[in-house]
């Protein structure tokens, strides 16, 4: 049996407080609309309640893997043209965007 790898985009922003309100609403019309995409396991939109830090927004999504993250991108770029293109982010909102894959470090057995 081959083993799924999973795939992870994981976006953090840095949202000035004034500005938090209306940026959470953009991210979640976004993110109600990954949900129902093929491949989509798990999709979050965080607040940070505690702790150190910069970031007090976080996005993280699991795809099945890559290939099903590929397609989500071209899905969600024509959702986004559909509406009149991506929402810009302010200069003022900082983001860190990446993919990740995990690292297996369970023992096998």
């Amino acid at each position: 049996m081959s083993e799924i790898k999973t795939f992870h985009r994981i976006d953090k922003f840095e949202v000035p407080e004034n500005e938090l309100q209306q940026f959470l609403s953009t991210v979640v019309a976004s993110h109600r609309q990954i949900d129902g995409l093929e491949g989509c396991v798990r999709n979050e939109v965080m607040m940070k309640c505690q702790g150190e830090g910069r970031f007090n927004v976080v996005t993280h999504v699991v795809w099945e893997d890559q290939t099903a993250y590929d397609v989500a991108v071209e899905e969600m770029t024509l959702f986004h043209q559909r509406r009149g293109g991506r929402p810009e982010i302010p200069s003022s909102i900082k983001a860190d965007r990446a993919n990740y894959i995990p690292i297996n470090f369970r023992k096998q057995t």
